[in-house]
Parts: C-alpha cells; structure tokens; sequence
C-alpha cells in the first residue's frame, strides 16, 4: 500500500524547486477551476462570430497569439492603404473580451491577503519556484515578502521591468535576506506583456489592490498585449512558448536544473502538459514529492498511476516518488 506522508514529515528532503499547478489556486478559490479563459469568455458570450472564426484559422485558443496576429494585420493594411474596418474592430473586440473574462475569473487582493504570508512562508523553503499559472496570486505572495520580511528575498529576474537571462547571479541573498528564491512562470503570467514591437517586459505595478486595474489599464491602452500561454494542446504552448525570448529561455535553461529532488504541487501532468515533463527529462531528477488530496477516491490507484506516468515520463525507472497530503499543516495556506 502507497504511504502518503504528511508534509512537515519530508519537506527536509526539497528544498530545491517546486512547480506549481492549477490546483494550488483553486485551493485559495473555486473561480480558478476554469477549463479556460477561451472557454469562460465563450458561455459568457463575449467571443463573437468573428472573433471565432480568426480562433478557428488559427487553430489556437491561445488570446496573445490572435490578438498579435490581428494587430499586425490591421497596420499592415494601413501601410498598404487597404480599407479596413473589421480587423480593428475584431482586435478591439477581443481585448475586452479578454479583459472581461480575466475580470470575471480573477479574485481581488483583499479576497486574498489573509494567505499571501502563507504562501510566502511555504515557497521560501524552495531555491526555485516554477508557477504554471497566469494569476497573480505567486506574485501578489512575494512582493509582500520582498516589502515585509527579512529573511528570503524573492526574484524574478526581471530588472526595470526587463528580463536577464543571467539568472544565477540573482541566488546571491540580498541583504538583509538571508536567502533567496528564483520564481519563474513558464507558461508566462498576467503581470508580462508584449509591446506591440515584441519586446517583453514586466508591467510596472501600482498597489497591490490596484494590481488587476493597472494591468487592465495597459492592455486597454492598446499598447500591450499579455504574455501567458494557458490553452491548447503540448504542441501548441510549446509553439507559443518558442515565440518568446522570456518563455524559452525558461523552458530551456530553467525547467532542466529544477533540481535532483523537487515538489509538484496542484499539478495534474494532463497530456496537454507533456513538454514541461519533456523538459524536465532533460534534468537529474532522483525524487519526487507529489500532492493529494485527502479523501480522493481510489487514492491509491491514483497513486500508482501517478508514479507510473512520472517514470515513464521522465524516463528514469529509479526515480522515487513520494505522496503527500496537499492540505496538510505547512503545506501552501494550510
């Protein structure tokens, strides 16, 4: 029978890189279990025909992409003095779809600040943290930390608003830190953008409160699109994330040295994932901390399926792979 620890039991054995899923936000809210922000925008009825059919051509429900594509368009028409209404008004449409739909999902700072410290508390244990989710909640957690506390220092290696590939150098602590932790969000996060030239950059933040306004803001501007991947399948967000010098350099020289004994949390390894676990191959992975939920049905079952996908996966038979309960005491915001 599998033994499913508590997590104060081995967390001193990782203390080297986590990922993150969607399950560690729906912990905090239900409202992040979408099937996708496409998804959640089209029973909201803001994906218009049109709108669907530039999803369609493009064989992607992936917003940055479409909304890319069709500012192109529209200046290139401009350039070449071709009359066009549509396109203009599809890109507008979309953004505040987008906009609408992120608002709808999303929760508010004041919903959240009572587990921000928590989280904080439970990713300063980790050299690097990966977050696969587009939400603000990592983010909200650690620029608290870096405001309040003195002993880890978080970073995402973005500096003035630019991304230094030359991440190592950022694990020196800065004083008066007694330590550090690198965060990085592979399939980007709604605090990323795209100038319409293309040049990545973290978007300037204004008060934790007004962090989603501010974001809003600049995407409404026209100016900015968002940087994140969060639909479609392992070979479309592995497209997506080679159209970006930020999300490459991540995938590449990143995900492969997470560590010899990492944390997944909240992450299901679905099939539309294989290119993180693709990626991860390419490390020395020896063991592995997975979460459950208590109470899960066929638990156990679930957990030899589990072990035996991550082996396979990672295509390495030796690697040990050990179960934790995700609600258990220390754990995330428990």
């Amino acid at each position: 029978m599998t033994k499913i620890y508590e997590w104060q039991e081995i967390k001193g054995y990782f203390t080297e890189g986590i990922i993150l899923g969607n399950g560690a936000s729906i912990a905090i809210d239900p409202r992040f279990s979408y099937s996708s922000i496409f998804e959640n925008a089209k029973a909201s009825g803001l994906i218009t025909s049109e709108i669907e059919k530039v999803f369609n051509h493009l064989n992607s429900e992936d917003f940055e992409l479409v909304l890319r594509m069709l500012w192109h368009t529209h200046n290139i028409n401009l350039a070449l003095e071709v009359k066009d209404n549509v396109t203009s008004k599809v890109y507008g449409d979309l953004r505040s779809a987008l906009i609408k739909a992120v608002r709808d999902i999303h929760i508010l700072y004041d919903q959240v600040i009572v587990v921000l410290p928590d989280i904080a508390t439970f990713l300063s244990q980790f050299d690097t943290v990966i977050s696969l989710n587009y939400d603000f909640l990592v983010y909200w957690a650690i620029l608290l930390a870096n405001d309040k506390w003195n002993q880890t220092w978080f970073k995402d290696c973005f500096i003035e608003g630019k991304f230094d590939s030359n991440c190592e150098k950022y694990r020196e602590p800065r004083h008066p830190a007694e330590g550090s932790t690198l965060v990085f969000y592979p399939h980007g996060n709604l605090v990323l953008a795209n100038d319409l030239y293309g040049d990545e950059l973290k978007l300037i933040r204004g008060e934790y409160s007004n962090l989603i306004d501010t974001i809003m803001s600049c995407w409404e501007s026209g100016k900015y699109s968002p940087l994140f991947v969060s639909e479609g399948t392992a070979e479309q967000k592995l497209h997506a994330i080679y159209r970006s010098f930020y999300l490459s350099t991540v995938y590449e020289s990143i995900l492969p040295v997470l560590g010899s004994n990492i944390v997944i949390y909240g992450w299901s390894i679905s099939k539309p994932d294989k290119h993180i676990l693709d990626a991860l191959r390419e490390g020395k992975i020896n063991k592995i901390a997975f979460s459950v939920l208590k109470n899960r049905p066929n638990i156990e079952q679930k957990c030899v399926e589990i072990e035996n996908k991550l082996k396979y996966s990672l295509n390495n038979e030796n690697i040990e792979v050990l179960f934790f309960y995700a609600e258990g005491a220390e754990c995330w915001i428990h």
